[in-house]
């Protein structure tokens, strides 16, 4: 018995390197084209027996046109200030299909491969790139409401700002007039007297 098994265990063997050293190859290791399909086998419902490889690779370039979307990277939207999400794409992969139908039994049918194609650049890639190069914080020693409340007024002027490369940040041109239309309300602030700096009340106090 187990001599049997290894005849057929041998004999499955050399079929299976027949099979193979029965395909013809090019110096590149691909199929030869003038190669033709001598057995039934579909393709998307077309029957290949008869054709040549060269006119099946021309078949599947047609197709891949119609299956192939290029992989989107992610990018870096200066204006909106927000990372745009990459996009995977896909890819018809031509010689490995042409191998599908090589190795595929009489009468099967069988799908194009069609890989999947990752972008070269992703969200992650550019949020490791985004780092903070510099931070700043007072402390408020004067913390009464009126000047909290102008602070707080101000803070949400210049939150989100953003300040690109070589560009000047402008404080008053940000914020504009302090008014009271705006909310600002009297605070202290200093005043430049004849005998020096002095403490005084104006609207908008305290935001510097």
């Amino acid at each position: 018995m187990r001599t049997d098994k290894r005849i057929k265990k041998l004999i499955s063997i050399f079929l299976i390197a027949i099979s193979i050293t029965s395909c013809k190859l090019d110096n590149t290791g691909r199929p030869i084209d003038n190669q033709k399909i001598n057995k039934e086998v579909y393709l998307e419902g077309k029957n290949l027996k008869g054709l040549n490889i060269g006119q099946i690779r021309e078949m599947l370039a047609k197709y891949s046109k119609e299956t192939d979307i290029e992989p989107k990277n992610a990018t870096f939207d200066k204006v909106k200030w927000k990372i745009e999400p990459e996009k995977k794409g896909r890819r018809l992969n031509i010689d490995k299909t042409i191998e599908l139908i090589l190795q595929s039994h009489e009468g099967e049918k069988i799908e194009p491969i069609v890989e999947e194609v990752k972008p070269e650049i992703t969200s992650d890639r550019i949020s490791q790139n985004i780092v903070e190069i510099g931070s700043f914080s007072t402390e408020i020693l004067d913390d009464q409401e009126s000047r909290v409340s102008n602070i707080e007024i101000a803070s949400e002027y210049i939150n989100d700002v953003k300040v690109m490369p070589g560009e000047e940040f402008s404080f008053n041109k940000v914020l504009g007039k302090r008014t009271r239309e705006k909310g600002y309300e009297k605070a202290p602030i200093i005043v430049k007297g004849k005998k020096g700096p002095k403490k005084a009340y104006g609207v908008g106090g305290g935001i510097c």
